[in-house]
Order: structure tokens, then C-alpha cells, then sequence
């Protein structure tokens, strides 16, 4: 005698041992071949559609783009009204602190009583200058926070490079592990070099290279599609090309110039941070900024000729421009036309202007 649930052997009582029900008597016998293969086939048949099922999903993220998701989840936040957002301050004051105190005039200008701090933290990494006019030693690398009360130092380092990509790296790490948000913005602060880089750091003479900025984004947690929504650079030179190709896996804007910069006295920039809103895009970021760039400059007694450049460039879009660039050069015959190009050349507009003013960056 054997159960009808499981087929087990009854005991004398006609119940089994094994599901604990009480049959009755019944002259059940012991599943048969056939039986026991349409068990077999349906359970393999059910483990084959769930790994159907598992690999489409496993296809489906590996064809996905993982930057676009990220995009579409961000883009819905803002639609949501509730973004919050960390930016990241990388500043070596150098000379422009040093000798003009041109740095602790931009971390004034950050107030926080217009900041809002409920969606928004602001964080400042120190080091790489001989003299601070302000709580920042020159001494030591330092992060800095900021709270109802002010700038807050909440990490303290030895006196390390500035110009090294672990430097920066690390500071990125501390800002996403620490403080997490929808967002997450980057502003280098310094003198920049266009294709030589930015951040000089004042003690060592070093800088950061376009392969630096690229090994310390890799070693971040900002890549693998998780980009940075913002990179700025608050530095002379940086909107090129040759910048835009190493951020374009990192991040989705840029925010630089293509020429040189400047700032001095008692004018800031950083202050645009206290205009930013909780429901603000990446566009109306970087417009904020340069708009504040742009009050800042109507303070310099500057030549008429003067050129003021800053763009905000869409990273997305890089790669076909350097594909469309690199095929139209590849198709110039330039022995065939080598006098046409030199006149062409002296005719186009140039960056980079010589005019010479103690609060260049």
C-alpha cells in the first residue's frame, strides 16, 4: 500500500510516514517507468525555462546601455522634483591664493544660509598651495564640508600631490562613499594647460596630465556607466577636444573654457552654488555657472577685444565629432595643398589670447 500524495510506503494504519496523511485503503501501487520520466522531464523542462528566462535577462543587460538607463533613471528624478546632488571641489589655489587670496574669496562667496543643503553637499579637497588667506592650511591636505555653519573639515591627509591621479582618486571615492546622492558634480580649480592638463600643485611642480585625469577616473567609482553629471573646469584652456575625449566615459557634460580666464580682488564665481536648485539639470548647472562667470568679468577694466569664452558640451556627443574630424583630415591631400591650408590656418580664429593679467588662471 502507497500513498496517493508522495508514493510512499504506508505503515499498518494506512497513514504515511512521510506526508502524514491517512489514506485509505487503497491498492495504490508504486509509480510506474513511465510515470517517473513525465516527473523527470517536467522538472528538467521547468529548470531549462527558468535559465531560458535567466540568460534573456543576462542578454538584455548586456545589450542594454548601462549610461542610457542611468540617464533615463537621473532624467526622471528631475520630472520627480526630488535630485539631490554632491559637488566635488578639487582646488589648488597656487599663486592665484597665494599671492591674491583669489581662492578664499570664491569659498566665501559659497554662503550657507542660500545653499540648499537639504538636496545639495558641497565639498572642497585642499592642498597644493604655499599660502591660504582662509581656515585652510598649507600644511596638510584636507576635506572640507559644507554645513549651516560653514565650511567643516571632515578628513585630514599628509601634504600629498595634487598633480598625482591617486590624489584625485581618492578624494572621489571619499565623496561617493560618504555622501550619496542622485548626482554628482566635479570642479577643478587651479591654472589649466589645455592638452598638458590642469592642477598644479605648488610644492612638487607637477600636474595633472589628460592620462591622469583618465587613470584617476578608471580607479573611481564614476565609471563602468556611472558617469559624473558635470566635469568643470574653473582653469584657463581646458575646453578642447583632446579634455572632452578623456571625460567622455565619465561624464556626461562639460563645463570649461576654450580660452584663458580670469579672476581677482574681492569677485568670486563659486557662488553660482548658491543659486542651484534642487530641481536644476545639467544645462541650467553649467548656465548658472557661466552666468556668474560672466558678472565676475564685468568687474576687470579688460580690452575691448577681450575674448570671454566658456561652453557647456554634451559628452555624448564627442565621438562623432572625432570621427567626423578624423576623416575629414584623413582626406586632405596636404602636399597637394599645402599653401591653401597655410592661408586657411592664419585665417581661423585663435584661442589663447597673450594678453597678460596677474589673475589669470
Amino acid at each position: 500500500m502507497f500513498c496517493n500524495k508522495c508514493g510512499s510506503p504506508l505503515n499498518s494504519n494506512n497513514e504515511c510516514p512521510i506526508c502524514g496523511i491517512n489514506n485509505q485503503t487503497i491498492n495504490n501501487p508504486l509509480p510506474n517507468k513511465n510515470d517517473k520520466e513525465k516527473i523527470y522531464k517536467g522538472v528538467i523542462i521547468s529548470f531549462l525555462l527558468i535559465i531560458v528566462v535567466l540568460l534573456g535577462v543576462l542578454l538584455l543587460q548586456k545589450n542594454s546601455n548601462p549610461n542610457q538607463v542611468i540617464l533615463d533613471q537621473k532624467v526622471a528624478l528631475v520630472e520627480n522634483g526630488n535630485v539631490s546632488r554632491t559637488v566635488m571641489i578639487y582646488m589648488v589655489g597656487s599663486n592665484l591664493e597665494s599671492e591674491s587670496g583669489i581662492a578664499t574669496a570664491d569659498i566665501d562667496s559659497i554662503d550657507p544660509s542660500l545653499v540648499d543643503l537639504d538636496h545639495m553637499d558641497v565639498l572642497i579637497y585642499t592642498g597644493g598651495t604655499e599660502k591660504w588667506h582662509n581656515f585652510v592650511s598649507s600644511e596638510e591636505n584636507a576635506i572640507y564640508h559644507l554645513t549651516s555653519s560653514g565650511f567643516e573639515k571632515v578628513a585630514t591627509y599628509e601634504k600629498l600631490n595634487m598633480g598625482n591621479s591617486s590624489t584625485l582618486s581618492s578624494f572621489l571615492t571619499y565623496a561617493y562613499d560618504n555622501y550619496k546622492n542622485d548626482r554628482y558634480d566635479l570642479i577643478f580649480y587651479d591654472h589649466g594647460g589645455a592638452i598638458d592638463g590642469a592642477i598644479y600643485d605648488d610644492f612638487t611642480k607637477d600636474n595633472l596630465s589628460l592620462v591622469e585625469f583618465r587613470d584617476a577616473l578608471e580607479k573611481s567609482p564614476f565609471n563602468l556607466g556611472n558617469r559624473l553629471e558635470t566635469v568643470l573646469f574653473r582653469t584657463c584652456l581646458n575646453g578642447t577636444l583632446e579634455v572632452a575625449n578623456v571625460f567622455d566615459d565619465y561624464a556626461y557634460y562639460l563645463i570649461a573654457s576654450e580660452e584663458v580666464t580670469n579672476g581677482g580682488g574681492n569677485t568670486s564665481v563659486l557662488n553660482f552654488l548658491n543659486e542651484i536648485s534642487k530641481d536644476d539639470t545639467a544645462i541650467d548647472y553649467g548656465k548658472k555657472y557661466i552666468e556668474a562667470y560672466d558678472l565676475q568679468m564685468q568687474h576687470f577694466l579688460l580690452p575691448d577685444n577681450h575674448p570671454m569664452m566658456y561652453s557647456i558640451v554634451d559628452l555624448n556627443k564627442v565621438d562623432k565629432l572625432g570621427d567626423a574630424l578624423e576623416h575629414y583630415i584623413d582626406n586632405i591631400d596636404v602636399d597637394a595643398n599645402f599653401g591653401d591650408i597655410v592661408r586657411l590656418r592664419e585665417s581661423l580664429f585663435q584661442f589663447g589670447y597673450s594678453y597678460y593679467n596677474e589673475g589669470t588662471y
